[in-house]
C-alpha cells in the first residue's frame, strides 16, 4: 500500500486489458471505505476508471444446423455490425450448438477481414445435428456413436469437446478424410 492525503491506494494490475481473461477495456477501481458512526459498519462506494483502449469481448454464436462456412462468417459478421465492433476490439467468438458430424467448421479465419483489432475463434459444436440413424447402425460408425454418446452429451464441457473430437476423427478416418482438427 501506499499512501497520499491520508488515503491508502494500491493497484495491482494493467491499465490494458491483456487477454481474453479481463473482459471489455481495462482500467482502474476506485474504492471509497467510509466508517459509519457504528464503529463495526462501512460505507462502499465504487467506480471504474476506464483507461484502455482495447476491449476484450468474448461472445457465443449458436451454429446449430448449419451446414457451410458461408453462413458462419455471415453470423460473425452480423454480430460484429450490431454490436458494433470495431478496430478496438478483440473478439472471441465460440460456436455452439449442433452440426452434422462431417461438417468441418473453419479452423482458420482471417481476423483483419473483419476489421477488429484481434479475432479468435473457438468451435464448441456437438456433432449430434441429424446423428439420430446411428443409434441403430449396426456400422462401425454407429458402434463409435454409441460408445462416445455419453461423452457427446456430458455435462462436462471438457468431456463433450473431447467426445466431439473423438467422433469427428473417427468418422474421418473411416470415410479415408483427413481432419483439419
Amino acid at each position: 500500500f501506499s499512501s497520499a492525503s491520508g488515503s491508502k491506494y494500491s493497484y495491482c494490475g494493467s491499465l490494458e486489458c491483456t487477454g481474453f481473461d479481463m473482459p471489455d477495456v481495462g482500467g482502474v477501481w476506485m474504492v471509497t471505505i467510509t466508517p459509519k458512526e457504528d464503529a463495526d459498519q462501512f460505507a462502499v462506494e465504487y467506480k471504474h476508471f476506464a483507461f484502455g483502449r482495447i476491449r476484450f469481448i468474448t461472445e457465443q454464436i449458436d451454429i446449430t444446423g448449419v451446414n457451410a462456412n458461408n453462413e458462419i462468417i455471415n453470423r460473425i459478421s452480423r454480430l460484429i455490425s450490431n454490436k458494433r465492433y470495431g478496430i478496438e476490439t478483440a473478439l472471441r467468438v465460440e460456436l455452439v450448438g449442433e452440426v452434422a458430424p462431417d461438417f468441418i467448421v473453419p479452423v482458420h479465419l482471417e481476423f483483419d477481414a473483419f476489421g477488429l483489432y484481434y479475432f479468435d475463434m473457438v468451435d464448441k459444436t456437438m456433432p449430434l445435428y441429424g446423428t439420430e440413424h446411428y443409434k441403430r447402425d449396426m456400422s462401425v460408425a454407429g458402434e463409435v456413436y454409441r460408445r462416445l454418446y455419453a461423452m457427446l452429451t456430458s455435462e462436462n464441457e471438457e468431456d463433450r469437446l473431447i467426445g466431439a473430437r473423438a467422433f469427428r476423427v473417427a468418422l474421418a478416418s473411416l470415410e479415408g478424410k483427413e481432419t483439419e482438427q
